[in-house]
């Protein structure tokens, strides 16, 4: 804002006196410097009054807190005081409160994080991530899925059974190396992986399941058929090879046979020359007899 006042002679106008004009040009330098300081006055009020510049995080969100009117509530929430640790596969987060028989009951743990980013700093980039229930404290909570060479803030609060909301924990921060962040990927790939596998094979429908106890009954029916097949086939071997040596056997009792026949045979053929010799024998008997008996005559 700028005030000045001047003096404007015109044509028509008489010229006062000397101690008139230096009067008014005294009047006229007085002014401007009142004009001067009120404009710095001004100035400084206006640049004591400027918005600080935020940085990150930015603050947490001021949320309306719920009152009970009933005077015979316990104590409201107090304030949680919070940890965080790096692991492997992300970050531990564990806080702890100074309960008293004399605080309400918990009814749940909010989770606040903030994520820094190319965006300018603002408490709307307070994310809640849920409401978690409450467990003896010290409570711990892991967290994974985190973005390679971020910032992260973290802050948690207590609500009670009445709805009561407690203040914030001082907010903490955690830098996520990339190289970590990969390696902490690759580790949670990895368990993604064997639990996919493991829910398949829990989850196999019910027609492929049956599919495989039929293909393994029929499996078991083929392995039983092979070894009724296999112990068949030995059995007829087995009956080939008892008919083989009872076919020997006969061969060689029947050549036995033939053997005592023809033995038989010569014996009979010996009697009988022995027989035709025995006659011949007779007959050369009677001859001599007869001869004799014509000698002596």
């Amino acid at each position: 804002m700028s005030l000045s006042i001047e003096m404007v002679i015109t044509p028509n106008q008489e010229e006062g006196t000397p101690a008139e004009n230096s009067s008014q040009l005294q009047q006229q330098t007085t002014l401007e410097t009142n004009s001067t300081a009120e404009n710095q006055s001004v100035q400084t009020n206006s640049s004591s009054e400027t918005t600080p510049i935020l940085t990150h995080p930015a603050p947490l969100p001021n949320e309306l807190v719920m009152t009970c009117s009933d005077g015979n509530l316990k104590r409201p929430p107090p304030r949680c005081m919070i940890k965080i640790y790096k692991v492997p596969v992300g970050a531990v987060v564990s806080w702890h409160a100074l309960l008293t028989p004399n605080h309400e009951e918990i009814a749940k743990y909010q989770l606040y994080t903030y994520q820094e980013s190319s965006l300018p700093p603002s408490t709307s980039l307070w994310k809640k991530l849920g409401d978690i229930d409450p467990l003896p404290l010290p409570m711990v909570c892991t967290l994974t899925q985190f973005l390679a060479g971020c910032t992260y803030h973290f802050a948690i609060r207590a609500v009670d059974i009445h709805g009561r909301i407690g203040p914030f924990s001082e907010s903490l921060s955690m830098y996520m190396e990339e190289d970590k962040i990969a390696d902490e990927m690759k580790v949670k790939r990895e368990e993604e992986k064997r639990k996919q596998e493991s829910i398949k094979v829990k989850e196999e429908p019910v027609e492929m399941a049956e599919a495989e106890e039929n293909g393994s009954e029929t499996a078991q029916v083929s392995e039983v058929q092979d070894m009724l097949a296999v112990a068949v086939k030995d059995e007829e071997e087995l009956d080939s090879m008892e008919v083989k040596d009872g076919e020997r056997a006969a061969g060689g009792t029947v050549k036995e046979q033939e053997k005592a026949i023809v033995k038989d045979q010569d014996v009979v053929k010996e009697q009988d020359k022995g027989k035709v010799q025995v006659k011949d024998q007779d007959k050369e008997m009677v001859k001599e007899e007869k001869e004799g008996n014509l000698c002596s005559c």
